[in-house]
């Protein structure tokens, strides 16, 4: 069974009841027997499942490791060198180009610094109607971080 959101196909006559079946008798996809006849389970098309499975295995299980989240795979940096720190020095003129120069204003404000997670709220409670809860995150803003709270409106 392909996964279509992610853009995997499945195998031809494969699907959600078949797969569930048979994986879950067998596991994994190794584990499968090439022959039908040799399946301790029932399913529905066996012999053109087994047919199928036995002609594109390979990429079944190319399509499997495709899909697989790697945790041992080398980055290159520690976790803190990936944090990220607030938008570039280049990051308002490529916002200007896209003719989205407020980007670059949100970005900041947005930043991590004692004021970014509370200048997020003062925002998201903006967004979601709840001015009263904006206005006080917004207080609450202005006392840690008046800077921020000056790139900030509450309506």
């Amino acid at each position: 069974m392909g996964d279509s959101a992610d853009g995997y196909p499945g195998l031809p006559g494969w699907g959600a009841r078949s797969a569930a079946t048979v994986l879950a008798r067998y596991g994994r996809l190794e584990d499968i027997p090439e022959l039908a006849t040799e399946w301790e389970v029932s399913a529905r098309g066996a012999l053109r499942l087994a047919t199928t499975l036995a002609e594109q295995r390979a990429r079944a299980l190319l399509f499997r490791e495709l899909a697989t989240l790697r945790t041992d795979a080398a980055i290159g940096a520690d976790v803190d060198a990936l944090r990220w720190t607030g938008p570039r020095d280049d990051f308002a003129a490529w916002a200007r180009r896209l003719g989205a120069p407020a980007l670059h204003e949100r970005a900041s404000i947005l930043a991590p610094t004692s004021a970014g997670p509370r200048a997020w709220l003062v925002q998201a409670y903006e967004a979601a109607g709840q001015r009263d809860r904006a206005r006080e995150e917004m207080a609450a803003l202005r006392r840690l971080d008046p800077a921020a709270a000056g790139r900030l409106t509450v309506r």
